[in-house]
């Protein structure tokens, strides 16, 4: 882990948990916040990323990054909303100009049912429709104002040990390091640069029981 404040204007820190509602689904990990006398946000970086779990069995965690092409509530693109199962639809703008393609995955960030926080494959885009497989999504609603539509990118896959950061003889997993983001260089202020219009999601790759939970956290700064 990196902690040297390298071009850091206010520090913060993070921390998601995956448990048996949410484990599989992409939840946000990090997103740039607008540092206090900015005139806009312009984007973080990550020097810490560890995971803790306490799970009696070994999991793998999947991390990817969400590049925000519709922000739903604000001009040009009005609302949206989920339809069909099969479609998220726009009242003004246009997911071609938002650069929305059929191949593309996409999440829903935040949306209000759990069943539409889902990683979505884009079937056919038009100006005020994205369309996808039949019964993708799992309930008709509107999606909230300040939720977002991300183009999904792999990032990969990252063992965490048994009992992670609940023994004493197991440490928290160590995740912001080149062994796990080969892009990463090896020195000591080592961090992973976050866009204005980047999100970093995490999810478990297998299912949670009730009552285990993995807690992934982050520690940066925006500047």
């Amino acid at each position: 882990m990196a902690l040297d404040p390298l071009h850091i204007g206010a520090w913060r820190r993070e921390i998601t948990v995956l448990n048996v509602n949410y484990a599989t689904r992409f939840r946000r990990l990090w997103a740039p916040k607008q540092v206090p006398g900015a005139a806009s946000v312009l984007g973080s970086r990550i020097h810490a990323i560890y995971a803790t779990s306490n799970d009696n069995a070994a999991n793998t965690l999947n991390f990817a990054w969400g590049k925000v092409l519709t922000r739903v509530g604000t001009t040009p693109t009005g609302l949206c909303s989920f339809t069909g199962g099969n479609a998220i639809v726009r009242s003004t703008g246009s997911f071609i100009a938002d650069g929305w393609m059929a191949g593309e995955r996409l999440v829903v960030v935040d949306p209000t049912t759990l069943a539409n926080q889902v990683t979505a494959t884009v079937t056919g885009v038009t100006a005020t429709q994205l369309s996808f497989a039949g019964s993708t999504f799992g309930s008709n609603e509107a999606i909230p104002e300040g939720a977002v539509l991300v183009k999904l990118g792999q990032t990969g896959y990252v063992p965490i040990a048994t009992n992670s950061g609940y023994s004493t003889s197991v440490l928290p997993e160590n995740m912001l390091q080149p062994a796990n983001f080969p892009w990463l260089a090896g020195r000591p202020d080592t961090n992973e640069v976050c866009g204005a219009d980047d999100i970093l999601l995490v999810a478990c790759v297998n299912a949670l029981t009730a009552g285990e939970n993995i807690e992934v956290t982050a520690i940066g700064g925006d500047y």
